[in-house]
């Protein structure tokens, strides 16, 4: 899992989860580096709940000094602090879709795979200055 800045120059924050603690250590690694960006984008919601929290302990504001994109667009997203810009699949539509295909399977055996598109949205919030 990666949490990747934006800006010039571009560089990339290893977690190494998906988690809430993974992206406390990787953020704050990367600020004890010295390192500076302007912007991060997470490669999950979770990533970005433990990054606003070391950007909050260095003194730093979302989205003044550093604007916080994630993925997934959960329903918390709207309870971050400033609510959390996000890109995302409408999680009623996989639902929906995860549940016809597993009726498929059960019903039809062997109906072969289906290759399926979901789409996504961006959702802008304060964590950008939207």
């Amino acid at each position: 899992a990666s949490i990747a800045t934006y800006g010039y120059p571009i560089r990339e924050i290893i977690a190494d989860t998906l988690s809430e603690e993974a992206g406390y250590r990787a953020m704050k690694a990367f600020l004890a580096k010295g390192a500076n960006c302007d912007g991060i984008y997470c490669v999950s919601d979770a990533l970005c709940m433990g990054a606003y929290l070391v950007i909050r302990e260095e003194g730093l504001r979302i989205p003044k000094d550093i604007a916080v994109v994630g993925v997934g667009d959960y329903d918390y997203a709207d309870y971050f602090s400033p609510p959390l810009s996000t890109v995302g699949a409408r999680h009623e539509l996989l639902a929906k879709k995860a549940a016809q295909m597993l009726l498929q399977h059960l019903f039809a055996p062997g109906s072969g795979a289906e290759e399926v598109l979901v789409p996504t949205r961006e959702v802008l919030r304060s964590s950008t200055g939207s």
